[in-house]
């Protein structure tokens, strides 16, 4: 059970392929708008590399699919916070093949991958700042039955949500 909900890295970038060269950098002001268009977009270009993932955890129940996720990204991607004045998106085969990425780039894999699985998941951005609205983490929820799972790689536990002050629920764009 192990093995299937610990998927390394270098078998992830078999699957998802080779990255294309680019990574795109959040435009115009680097607002919070900005930034969930291009989470949104890196999303719906991974779809094809998200269906290709999925297929690692054909047949296995929806919460060890969710589990196994978070687990790839908490265990086989390393966390790198990007400068305020230089945010990214990925698309999940760029991503694997750096190896690192901050929380958009975890929710981004997240939601993608669970999606391709019929997990449905979302993106989710919360504010921990007291009298600030605009976002400062990124990560994934997903419904399994009637309950909601937290995917966040920079907790130490599956299913464990942050402190924040102000939340925004997103579903993908399909």
């Amino acid at each position: 059970m192990l093995k299937f909900l610990l998927m390394r890295r270098s078998v992830a970038g078999e699957i998802a392929g080779r990255p294309l060269g680019n990574r795109e950098t959040v435009t115009r002001h680097q607002t919070a708008t900005d930034i969930i268009q291009q989470m949104r977009r890196a999303e719906k270009n991974s779809r094809g590399q998200s269906l290709r993932l999925a297929q690692q955890y054909k047949g296995k129940p929806q919460k060890d699919i969710a589990r196994g996720v978070y687990n790839f990204l908490r265990h086989e991607m390393q966390y790198r916070k990007e400068p305020t004045s230089k945010q990214t998106a990925k698309e999940i085969r760029r991503y694997v093949a750096d190896g690192f990425g901050d929380c958009k780039h975890y929710a981004t894999y997240a939601v993608g991958v669970l999606n391709a699985c019929r997990v449905p998941a979302w993106f989710v951005l919360v504010s921990q700042r007291k009298r600030s609205k605009n976002p400062t983490h990124a990560y994934a929820c997903c419904m399994i039955g009637e309950q909601v799972y937290v995917i966040d790689p920079c907790r130490p536990q599956f299913n464990s949500e942050c402190l924040y002050e102000y939340k925004y629920n997103l579903p993908p764009k399909r």
